[in-house]
C-alpha cells in the first residue's frame, strides 16, 4: 500500500508539473531547484553527522508528537498500519486506510484532470521556436578553439541544466568541507 501511495504521488505531481510548466525556461528552472534540494537532502545526515548540531538538545517527546501526526498522511498512514493492527486500534487502522484511499483516489483524479486538460489544449500555448537570425557568437570566431568556446556558450545558454553543473561541484566542495571540517576559515 505504502508503494502504490508514493507511485501514485509521484505521478500526480508529474503530471501536474508536466500540465502546468509549458515553457522550457520553467521546466529547466524547476530541474535546478528539484537538484539543489535533492543534493542538500542526500547531504543532511552527513551534515547532521558531522557536529554542526552538536550542544543542542533534541527533546523525545517532541519528536513522539512529531511522529503522532505524521502517521495521519499519505506516506506515514501506510508505515502505521502494522501497529495499529497490531495494537488493535480498529478506528486508527480504519481512519488510515481512508487516507491511503483518499490519497489514491485524488491522485487518479488529478492525473484525469491533466490528462483532460492536456488533450484539450495541446498545442495551444506550445512553444514556437523562431528561425535563428545571423550567426551569433559563431560569426566572431577566428580559428577552431573560438568557434568550438562558441559552441559550448551557445548550448549553455540553451540548456541550463548543463550550466548548473558546474556551480553545484563548487557547493558540493563546500558542503564536504563543512562537513570534515577541513575548510580553512
Amino acid at each position: 500500500l505504502a508503494v502504490m501511495v508514493m507511485l501514485a504521488l509521484s505521478r500526480a505531481v508529474l503530471d501536474l508539473v508536466d500540465t502546468l510548466m509549458v515553457s522550457q525556461r520553467t521546466r529547466s528552472g524547476l530541474y535546478l531547484l528539484v537538484t539543489v534540494v535533492i543534493m542538500l537532502l542526500c547531504l543532511l545526515p552527513s551534515l547532521l553527522d558531522s557536529g554542526i548540531m552538536d550542544g543542542m538538545a533534541v527533546d523525545t517527546d517532541s519528536l513522539k508528537h512529531l511522529a503522532d501526526i505524521l502517521a495521519w498522511t499519505p506516506l506515514g498512514a501506510a508505515v502505521r498500519l502494522p501497529e495499529d493492527f497490531l495494537s488493535g486500534s480498529w478506528w486508527a487502522l480504519v481512519g488510515r486506510l481512508c487516507v491511503e484511499l483518499a490519497t489514491l483516489a485524488l491522485c487518479f483524479m488529478i492525473g484525469m484532470l491533466c490528462l483532460r486538460h492536456d488533450r484539450l489544449y495541446a498545442g495551444a500555448s506550445a512553444e514556437r521556436s523562431s528561425a535563428p537570425k545571423g550567426l551569433g557568437m559563431l560569426g566572431r570566431s577566428r580559428d577552431a578553439v573560438d568557434a568550438m568556446t562558441a559552441r559550448l556558450l551557445i548550448y549553455l545558454r540553451q540548456d541550463p541544466r548543463k550550466l548548473v553543473s558546474y556551480p553545484l561541484l563548487l557547493v558540493v566542495v563546500i558542503l564536504y568541507a563543512v562537513i570534515f571540517r577541513q575548510m580553512p576559515m
